[in-house]
């Protein structure tokens, strides 16, 4: 039981120590910050033309429905967005 006490009042002091220390070395309580030589990528924006092209399909279809060959890297929400803003249309 000593043990336990001894290592729990050796963490307290430890903690008390480090906190003597960052208010001594760092007043004003900046934290430090990890800072690389390497340059950060630039925010760059793509605008990617994607081929968007009317197919026929062995499906029958209802008369409100088009079937389309997209990019097969585009995933489902990219295809509706591209929909949605390029010609209002609204997919579901």
């Amino acid at each position: 039981m000593k043990t336990r006490e001894q290592s729990l009042t050796q963490l307290h002091q430890n903690y008390q120590d480090k906190l003597e220390f960052e208010k001594y070395m760092n007043p004003k309580g900046l934290k430090p910050t990890i800072t690389s030589r390497f340059k950060k990528p630039k925010h760059e924006i793509d605008f990617v033309s994607h081929s968007c092209a009317i197919s026929r399909s062995d499906k029958t279809m209802k008369s409100n429905e088009i079937a389309f060959r997209m990019n097969p890297f585009l995933s489902k929400p990219e295809i509706k967005q591209y929909f949605n803003k390029l010609y209002n249309m609204p997919v579901d």
